[in-house]
């Protein structure tokens, strides 16, 4: 049995902040706005841990961009918690397939990590992106926005 590991959480201003733009930009719901903000840091530490690309849900990827525009809170929590940034890398390739979500949500499960199923619908792809910054090394190769 695994240990269900948690990310490690922001500080409360910028955590705060982040859920009110994803409620004021995307309509969420509090609970919903703060669901999807903790699955993003829930991809972002698989990414980190993985040498393979991981696609993000429709929903993390909003968190995710979200997270984004808070360039320095971003950089500095990538840094420290990962050892690196970690790119958001789009796919311009129309030919190239989306990543499945049931990979990224087998990464969870097979390294202990603790996720919402909710916001994880494994039956769908993923987003057009994937973390560039993988944990074996990888890069987007200066794709990435």
């Amino acid at each position: 049995m695994h240990l269900m590991t948690k990310p490690v959480e922001l500080e409360a201003t910028t955590s705060n902040r982040i859920i009110s733009r994803l409620m004021s930009e995307f309509s969420f719901t509090r609970d919903l706005a703060a669901a999807t903000l903790t699955e993003t840091l829930v991809y972002l530490q698989a990414v980190s841990m993985s040498s393979q690309p991981l696609a993000p849900s429709k929903l993390v990827d909003s968190g995710w961009h979200t997270f984004l525009l808070y360039t320095r809170e971003y950089t500095d929590y990538c840094n420290l918690n990962f050892g690196q940034y970690i790119h958001h890398c789009p796919n311009d390739n129309a030919d190239v397939a989306e990543l499945p979500i049931s990979r990224t949500v087998g990464f969870f499960e097979s390294h202990g990590l603790a996720y919402n199923p909710a916001l994880w619908n494994s039956n769908v792809l993923g987003a057009d992106c994937d973390g560039g910054g993988y944990g074996g090394g990888g890069s987007c190769k200066g794709q990435c926005s």
